[in-house]
């Protein structure tokens, strides 16, 4: 085992240790969790491991606290109320700060205002966090949520549906002209010269295509990130020479 991949399994461990034994488990993240009378009844040993290595992968540096919060919850469990996602979020938090991985930071500093943010404390963890940058196109939105749990649309009342990433998939409207329902063949069709024909093959017939792929907002999102910014070396030249 590499040094670093050991190095994470220590910071896995200790989360692991704190999400399974909290200081009070009338907390209602823990309940929610681990509880055997709560909503999911995980069992804190063998789940527990799993859990503190998605929010190992979910925290990054400078993330507003209670952003993270809902993060962090959003990715253990998506099926959850607001208030729920954020009691989870702020028992997972704990568990993080508990453990050593992180601590708060009060960027604002100020005696009646605060805006709390997040500072990893090892530089081996805070580098393995970064998942918001890389050197290469992000991947193509193929759902909701990707692979590191970053939200393509950060919305509690709206997400999109299937149907966005795949148009193939899009229930037509009722008052669309070629609405149709595969399932009963009165509503399916259209009544031409007396003969029933199915509306779908009224729409082949007539040149009508259903759209494909992903929706056109989701293609700009997908050109956006899949575009390579480069510093030129005429300007990486100055920027040295102020730094020097």
């Amino acid at each position: 085992m590499q040094k670093s991949e050991s190095f994470i399994k220590s910071y896995r461990d200790e989360v692991a240790k704190q999400l399974a034994n909290p200081r009070s488990k009338y907390a209602v993240g823990w309940k929610l969790l681990f509880s055997p009378s709560g909503k999911y009844r995980l069992n804190p040993k063998t789940d527990a491991p799993r859990i503190a290595e998605i929010c190992l992968e979910s925290i990054y540096e400078n993330a507003k606290a209670t952003a993270l919060c809902f993060r962090l919850s959003k990715r253990v469990e998506s099926q959850l109320s607001p208030k729920q996602r954020l009691n989870l979020g702020a028992f997972l938090l704990n568990s993080l700060i508990r453990a050593d991985a992180c601590y708060l930071f009060d960027a604002l500093r100020h005696s009646d205002y605060h805006s709390y943010i997040i500072k990893i404390t090892s530089s081996e963890l805070r580098e393995t966090t970064k998942t918001y940058t890389q050197y290469k196109p992000f991947s193509k939105w193929s759902q909701p949520t990707d692979e590191y749990g970053h939200e393509l649309v950060k919305s509690f009342i709206w997400q999109p549906d299937e149907w966005h990433f795949d148009q193939t998939k899009k229930p037509l409207v009722k008052h669309h002209p070629f609405f149709w329902d595969t399932t009963l063949h009165e509503k399916g069709s259209v009544k031409i010269g007396g003969i029933y024909v199915p509306k779908i093959e009224l729409a082949k017939a007539m040149g009508y295509t259903p759209p494909s792929g992903p929706a056109p907002w989701v293609q700009a999102v997908n050109r956006l990130e899949s575009n390579s910014y480069r510093i030129k070396a005429e300007t990486f030249t100055v920027l040295v020479g102020c730094w020097e």
